[in-house]
């Protein structure tokens, strides 16, 4: 009667909470009802929900009791009789199922105080409560194991019958409880079960053992230790350290509870002294009390803490979000605009110069608030202005007061464009610690603003991004830290190209508004004293009253500059000189210019094996000393005349060749709008590079050039100082007409070119990745280049006619593809780049050439608006042939020479208009066979002779609809009036939302069939669409159809369509089927004669053989170009590959890799030299390439170079069709080729590595998990060869084992360790791996480790056993829910453990004596794992022979 209590609180006690969070999903159980519900939906109105759950809970362990007490006692009246064995599991479970069984009691009319009336409105909490209680228990009977047996049981002392009798059935209660609480832990396991447990093992503990229970308790001690250890799984939810601290002060509780009701009485008889005497109704409801109200608070300390850690984790996914959103922000603004970036002008005063004007900006910078908040630190070019606001940034960085610093520059866009300046002072003043919640506010703005206020208006940027902050962060009373912000160069900040105002007086008009109302700030603003800037920070003659303005040359001391030429001799360090004459000289010829100064240092320091030392400062000492501060920018221009002659070595003619070079090449560095490295700046002027880099070899005194290391020579050339572009474009200072730049002219000059680098460089034939930055910087910028010449140039007006009439429109295309990835916002830098150019027509409208050319840009930019909302850049031809669309738009065209007579065959058909020639041509074939490289040859063909052509060649699976657009794309760069058409329809498709045959016709086929009625007809039109299996399936069927009924026919002969097919698609029958109803020419790749393919492969590789060796004057003997002509085995891809990897001349000569290529003799670090471009070849066949086969390859023949593997075996161990794995084994070529053996082998053993480090490798092919096979291959087919017969002896089961037929399982006995080590827990279906794991481990190891012994392989088993240690460390790990697991993991572990140490202990007699196997395994002692998983089949074995 009472043993049944303790199972009902330890029911109790164990469902009453379980907390899980798992995935995003949380299950809060309360008393019996189950709450469900997501991370999104929990709030405070649902933690209020659940606490009046709590609060309104009916359920009661005294309720249960009595209800259970009743029929208990009804049940002992009724059975009286009836005696329970130890050990029986029939009375206990039946008491304790009947105590729990909640339809049961309902059925009887018992009140059930459980569910109670919350469970009849929740059917679902009803339902999971059902889970647990359903849970399987033993079968009930109330007979005992021998009575069932019909055998007398043994007589005994009646109390102590009756007191054992008791004490088993509390114990069995307790086991049956284990039963479903492993059910509860394995579905919902939580680190609060081990307080259970820890109370359940201090009871069982506390009862007496008896020879009637002490196998029952024992059995229960091991459950609860199962129990316990399942329960403990790591890594199913992260438990805090404040709920790990609830819960232990809730295990304390209860246990101190609980173990009061086990204490042990010696007054009472020694078999009944456990649970009589004290357990009184009384106490017991103080105990079900104590232990609700227990229950009750750890729920509520729980939720409480769970709802507080939800918010913690939604926050912190909110702020790695947020930071997401600035580092994007970030990387869009300019990275060198702060006082601390490394730009190579940009330096801080010497030490020990400027005190003066430091001490004056530093004293106003912490001045009271009665001083004006703004200072203008105005000076004439070279007088220091930037060092001395860096060394002012600086200072006020160290000491707390920067807010943020921005130094304008007219080298880089980024910092001349007004644009830039509030977001990149607002991103600095949020990373600031100066003013936390002014850098929050404003980091909220930034994020919320998702990275378009740099496309916002000046003033809007300001409001949203500085001035709304400041306001919403200020507290009335509270006086804000000191703020100094820094703007330096704003005389070399540019207005807006369209903008209407002046940005740089919009800019100072912003930051004084800030002033009134925020005193702690102050702004230090550093210019020239330009005219715009004067205006803008004065009224009249005057000054605004908070602003204070002085200028850096009234603070200049001479012995400033003395003092900065000391310190640079002193580097120098030649004793003795300069003399101290010739110091006074070069000093008093500084006057006030630091400029004048840096720059002689410069040509002094210059390159000795011009000229020396001494000479260069005799040559500066021969400028005409004078007096005045004028008079110094005088001596500044002599000294770059003195510089300039020197570098040009004093040629005196203005319009010889070199001069006008020269003057080219230094006009482009003065004028460029975005700094080029020399190669960019040699293709756009149009000389050689190296006759740059001999021009700027003696100019390094007043330009900065980069060394002509590799590393460094695609690091632009600049200025050292500005003064010195605009000496050279100012006529009046520059008068010697030998360096005299004239802006117009080179600006018109450059304009050309720029049109010339996109037509001749960008809009055909395959664009050079090296040409990227130059052909950038064109399709930007001759807008700009456009805007600075001179209408009066004939030449600069001609070739613009000719560029809107023959080429915008390729441009825009080009431009379009090219553009996006280099910017975010292409299409704005492409209109932008037409509007400065329509302005600079627009000046001259009184011109009828003019007009004209004002007009036609009128129509391309306003249907080039509609064109580009709506068009995506995959699959274009534009992108495939330059390849700025990455992997995924990369094509290739065939070699030059080859491929000879498809291309003719194709090209005459394609120029015969005849209405009795079909207008398809479909070429078929499978992969490999040149379809796309034949397709981007046609469509390049088509492109240089002038020939309207569409191309699309698409990577991956495409849509209808884009295909229609893409196409509409490319015909709406024919000519104005196509395009014309192109934009309306599109406007009238996406109004009219009409179906896939409507957007065909509007979009495609009345553009194309229109051309018949031009008057200028463009014949004829050749579209190229590649691959058509990439169509997605079904609509190919559609597309195919609409090509055929509208464009074909006699009527449209001048239309050409020519489409390509890969045959062992899924979709090649459907294809088929519509191809063969329908008039079409057909070539099928396939059947291309062998000698054809042989001699083109041998032409590529011939030439490209020799272009490499060129250097070298080598070139392939005949035969080992023989040689690697059978190599390639028909496929240009493989020779591409070949030529990547001989080409790489850094490790070995062309000819040592040749021959290494050859004989597979591959040094580990050229590896990639193949795989990458194999790669990036088949991402259009990836599902192919993480296919089983593919992936079992990868594993089994380069992971296993000493077995042989034969395509016949590989085909069976993969269980795949041998045609199947012939043709992927095509693809593989040559990572996996087949030796003179017939053998699979790899290019290289660390060729997995490559395809399998991990899944978020670039190259990262997946894994097949090779070992889980080969354990199904040994538990299927093991237990079966090595079965026993009545004399068998071994001989048998030996000849069985090593036969032919059994290579599989010889294979699979040697290899499954390794493989299994290889597969990861990412791998596909890795917990089945783990199943055949245990399988083979539980059931067939023995029997295997005698297998090995009969292969004489036992050598092997050592290093076997330790890739299986391994791999069960570092992968085989918990974590995984109780229902995916065959075994715990502990048991696993620890068997696999004594697997090792039975075998390294016995490996000697195993491989004399393999029987020795399971003799040794009977030997062990009793307690041995390994010995009672196999004892019984042991015995078998030994007992068969």
């Amino acid at each position: 009667m009472h043993a049944s209590l303790p199972s009902s609180l330890m029911v109790k006690l164990a469902l009453s909470y379980t907390l899980v969070q798992k995935h995003s999903r949380c299950t809060i159980i309360i008393g019996w009802r189950v709450i469900e519900c997501h991370d999104d939906t929990i709030s405070n109105s649902l933690l209020q929900r659940q606490l009046r759950v709590l609060a309104m809970s009916k359920f009661s362990v005294r309720k249960l009791f009595r209800w259970s007490f009743r029929r208990l006692h009804q049940r002992d009246v009724d059975n009286n009789d009836t005696r329970t064995k130890p050990g029986n599991q029939a009375t206990g479970g039946a008491e304790f199922q009947a105590a729990i069984n909640v339809k049961e009691g309902l059925n009887q009319g018992q009140k059930n105080s459980i569910v109670g009336e919350e469970s009849s409105r929740q059917g679902e909490s009803q339902d999971a409560a059902k889970i647990f209680l359903n849970a399987p228990v033993a079968p009930t009977t109330g007979r005992s194991e021998a009575q069932s047996r019909g055998e007398e049981e043994p007589p005994a002392d009646i109390n102590a019958q009756g007191g054992s009798a008791r004490q088993d059935k509390f114990l069995e209660t307790l086991r049956i409880f284990f039963r479903i609480g492993e059910t509860v832990a394995g579905a919902f396991p939580f680190p609060g079960s081990d307080i259970v447990f820890s109370a359940l093992t201090g009871i069982v503990d506390r009862v007496e053992t008896t020879e009637q229970n002490k196998e029952t308790k024992e059995n229960i001690r091991k459950r609860i230790s199962s129990l316990q250890t399942l329960a403990r799984r790591d890594g199913v939810t992260p438990w805090t350290e404040t709920r790990h601290w609830i819960l232990k002060s809730f295990e304390s509780d209860i246990v101190e509870k609980l173990l009061s009701c086990a204490v042990f009485t010696e007054s009472r008889t020694k078999l009944s002294g456990f649970i009589y005497a004290d357990l009184d109704e009384r106490r017991l409801s103080d105990l079900d009390d104590s232990i609700f109200k227990a229950v009750q608070d750890l729920q509520t300390k729980l939720i409480l803490e769970t709802l507080n850690s939800m918010s913690r984790m939604e926050q912190k996914n909110l702020d790695e979000a947020n930071a997401k959103v600035l580092e994007k922000l970030k990387d869009q603004l300019p990275k060198t605009a702060t006082y601390d970036s490394d730009r190579p002008r940009l330096i801080a005063c010497h030490e020990g110069t400027c005190n003066a004007i430091l001490k004056e900006v530093k004293a106003w910078a912490k001045a009271d608030e009665d001083r004006p908040q703004m200072m203008w630190l105005s000076g004439l070019a070279g007088t220091g202005k930037s060092s001395v606001a860096k060394t002012v940034a600086a200072w006020a960085d160290e000491l707390g007061l920067l807010g943020t610093s921005f130094f304008f520059s007219r080298d880089f866009e980024a910092l001349y464009n007004p644009s830039y300046v509030f977001p990149s002072i607002a991103l600095h003043l949020s990373e600031s610690k100066l003013d936390p919640s002014l850098a929050q506010c404003i980091e909220k703005t930034l994020v919320d603003d998702r990275g378009n206020i740099l496309n916002k208006e000046i003033a809007v940027q300001f409001k949203k991004l500085i001035e709304e902050p400041l306001r919403s962060t200020r507290v009335r009373g509270i006086t804000r830290r000191r703020l100094l912000l820094v703007i330096d160069g704003l005389d070399e900040c540019k207005s807006r190209p369209n903008s209407d105002s002046n940005d740089v007086a919009t800019i100072i008009s912003l930051l004084s508004r800030l002033l009134p109302t925020n005193p702690h700030i102050r702004i230090l603003l550093v210019s020239r004293p330009e005219v715009h800037i004067q205006d803008a920070l004065s009224t009249g003659d005057q000054l605004y009253p908070h602003v204070v303005r002085h200028k850096v040359e009234d603070f200049v001391n001479p012995d400033d500059i003395r003092e900065y030429l000391c310190q640079e001799f002193k580097k120098i360090n030649e004793i003795g000189w300069p003399s101290e004459d010739d110091f006074n000289v070069l000093a008093q010829s500084c006057g006030k210019l630091f400029v004048y100064a840096s720059t002689a240092m410069n040509f002094i320091r210059g390159d000795s094996s011009i000229r020396s030392r001494k000479e260069s400062l005799q040559i500066l000492l021969s400028v005409n000393p004078g007096g005045g501060y004028y008079d110094a920018y005088k001596r500044l221009d002599e000294l770059y005349i003195q510089i300039l002659s020197t570098a040009v070595k004093y040629t005196k003619e203005v319009d010889s060749k070199e001069m006008i070079r020269f003057r080219q090449v230094i006009g482009t560095l003065a004028l460029i709008r975005n700094p080029l490295s020399i190669s960019s700046l040699a293709v756009l002027v149009g000389v050689e590079e190296e006759e740059i880099w001999s021009i700027l070899k003696f100019l390094r005194s007043v330009i900065i050039v980069p060394s002509q290391a590799s590393e460094d020579r695609e690091v632009p050339p600049q200025f050292y100082h500005p003064s010195l572009p605009e000496f050279l474009t100012d006529a009046k200072r520059c008068d010697d007409e030998r360096f005299f730049v004239s802006e117009t002219v080179l600006e018109g000059f450059l304009f050309k070119k720029c049109q010339e680098v996109v037509v001749y460089k960008g809009l055909s034939g395959q664009v050079d990745e090296k040409l990227f930055p130059i052909l950038e910087y064109a399709c930007v910028y001759w807008g700009n280049h456009l805007e600075g010449a001179g209408h009066e140039d004939a030449m600069v007006v001609k070739a613009l006619d000719k560029f809107l009439q023959c080429h915008i429109l390729k441009w825009y295309k080009f431009a379009f593809v090219f553009l996006r990835t280099a910017y975010k916002n292409a299409d704005d830098e492409i209109f932008l780049c037409m509007e400065v150019a329509r302005n600079w027509v627009s000046k001259r409208k009184t011109s009828d050439k003019f007009k004209e050319l004002s007009m036609n840009l009128d129509s391309v930019i306003q249907s080039s608006w509609t064109i580009s909302c709506y068009l995506d850049i995959a699959g274009m031809y534009d992108a495939a042939r330059s390849r700025c669309g990455g992997k995924a738009t990369r094509r290739t065209p065939c070699h030059p020479g080859t491929r000879q007579k498809i291309l003719e065959e194709i090209q005459d058909w394609a120029r015969n208009l005849s209405s009795t020639v079909p207008n398809v041509y479909w070429l078929r074939g499978t992969d490999l066979t040149g379809k796309s490289a034949i397709a981007m040859s046609l469509a390049g063909w088509a492109d240089k002779n002038g020939i309207p052509c569409v191309a699309y060649l698409p990577r991956y699976t495409v849509n209808f609809t884009a295909l229609c657009e893409m196409i509409a794309f490319e015909i709406a760069s024919f000519d104005r009036s196509t395009r014309n058409l192109v934009s309306e329809s599109l406007i009238l498709e996406r109004e009219a939302g009409g179906d896939d045959e409507i957007m065909f016709k509007h979009l495609v086929a009345e553009p194309l069939l229109k051309q018949r009625d031009c008057p200028d007809p463009l014949f004829p039109i050749l579209i190229v669409i590649d691959g058509l299996e990439k169509i997605r399936q079904t609509e190919e069927l559609r597309a195919l159809t609409l090509f055929f009924n509208l464009l074909s026919g006699p009527d449209n002969s001048h239309i050409r369509i020519v489409m390509t097919s890969n045959s062992r698609s899924d979709n090649d029958a459907r294809i088929c089927e519509v191809f063969e109803s329908q008039p079409h020419r057909f070539m099928d790749l396939d059947k291309t004669p062998d000698e054809d393919t042989r001699k083109d492969i041998k032409l590529y590789l011939y030439e490209e053989l020799t272009r490499i060796g060129e250097s070298q004057k080598w070139e392939p003997a005949p035969s080992d170009l023989e040689a690697l002509v059978d190599d390639c085995r028909g496929s240009f891809r493989c020779a591409k590959y070949a030529l990547n990897f001989i080409g790489d001349s850094k490790p070995q000569k062309p000819v040592q890799l040749l021959q290494s290529w050859l004989n597979r003799d591959f040094p580990e670090n050229s590896i990639d030299k193949v795989f990458s471009p194999w790669y990036e070849d088949h991402q259009e066949s990836r599902e192919i390439l993480q296919s089983v086969a593919v992936q079992v390859i990868w594993v089994v023949t380069a992971r296993l170079p000493d077995d042989s593997l034969s395509v016949a075996f590989l085909a069976e161990f993969l269980q795949v069709d041998m045609t199947a794995l012939e043709i992927t084994l095509r693809y593989l070529y040559p990572l996996v080729f087949t030796d003179m053996d017939g053998h699979l082998r790899p290019i290289h053993p660390s060729l997995p590595s490559m395809g399998q480090v991990s899944s978020s490798s670039p190259f990262y092919l997946g894994s097949y998990p090779a070992g889980r096979r080969c354990l199904d291959i040994i538990n299927e087919s093991l237990i079966h060869l090595i079965a026993f017969g009545d004399g068998d002896e071994g001989v048998s089961v030996q000849k069985r084992v090593n036969s032919r037929s059994n290579s599989m399982l010889r294979f699979a006995s040697r290899y499954w360790a390794v493989l299994l080590n290889q597969t990861c827990r990412d791998d596909y279906d890795f917990l089945e791996t783990v199943k055949s794991f245990e399988k083979f481990l539980e059931n067939n190891w023995l029997s295997w480790l005698y297998a090995m012994s009969l292969l004489e392989l036992a050598s092997e088993v050592a290093s076997a056993m330790s890739y299986a240690n391994e791999w069960c460390g570092y992968r085989y790990t918990g974590s995984f829910d109780a229902k995916d697991f065959t075994k715990q993991e502990s048991f696993i572990k620890s068997l696999l453990r004594e697997a090792r140490k039975f075998f390294e202990k016995n490996q000697q007699e195993i491989a004399e004596s393999p029987l020795q196997v399971y003799r040794a395994v009977l030997d062990l002692p009793e307690d041995s794992e390994l010995r009672r998983v196999y004892k019984t089949e042991a015995e078998e074995r030994l007992r068969a022979l």
